[in-house]
């Protein structure tokens, strides 16, 4: 019973647990066996049974122990590939923004416009939602709510369509770049950032004149 305290001990170790946890497993275990072990001797009085609980008990805790450890390293695995996924997504941002700053510099600044809209419709809609729960109404079914929400659902549609088109842009340039000799790629990238423009151009408008509808 002892060693196999101790097996359970280092195989916890080893398997990525701490100290704490590995000490609390094997206390777990030395409990359960000894009072199993006496259960057995009182009521079947044979040696024999009394070693193959316990040792039935550790390969328990043993086999528990070891698919932990597994599920954890599982865990850290995506864990890691998600902080990975994140980090391209974010260098994919940042390289977006430095190319629209150089070279599409509105169509940029209508995106940020856009974005300060966009949380500044969230903050009032949220706001008015505390307000109302003040009275016991319905948020669904106020209109003001549902005029704000439908604001800002356009709002998102244009920075999003603003957004495709600064990406598109730079995917071009990049190809353009690559192979300077293949001209569509930076006739594409002019398209692009034309269509931006475009867009940004008709966002402003349209949140004006929803502005002035209030």
């Amino acid at each position: 019973m002892w060693t196999a305290g101790i097996v359970i001990f280092v195989m916890s170790w080893l398997t990525g647990q701490n100290v704490s946890l590995s000490c609390r497993l094997t206390i777990i275990y030395y409990a359960v066996a000894l009072a199993l072990g006496f259960l057995s001797r009182k009521f079947f009085g044979h040696v024999w049974t009394c070693i193959a609980i316990q040792i039935f008990i550790a390969a328990c805790l043993v086999a528990g122990i070891y698919y932990l450890g597994k599920s954890d390293a599982r865990n850290e695995a995506r864990s890691d590939m998600g902080e990975q996924t994140t980090g391209s997504f974010q260098d994919r941002d940042d390289k977006v923004r430095e190319f629209a700053i150089k070279e599409a510099p509105s169509v940029w600044k209508a995106y940020q416009f856009l974005s300060g809209a966009i949380d500044e419709q969230d903050r009032k809609i949220s706001e008015l939602r505390k307000t109302l729960e003040l009275f016991d109404t319905n948020d669904d079914g106020d209109i003001d709510i549902r005029k704000l929400s439908r604001m800002r659902d356009e709002l998102i549609a244009s920075r999003e369509a603003i957004k495709r088109s600064l990406d598109e842009a730079y995917l071009q340039s990049r190809k353009f770049a690559a192979a300077p000799d293949r001209k569509e790629f930076d006739e594409l990238r002019k398209k692009a950032v034309d269509a931006g423009v475009k867009e940004a151009q008709s966002a402003l408008q349209r949140y004006k004149v929803m502005k002035g509808q209030k």
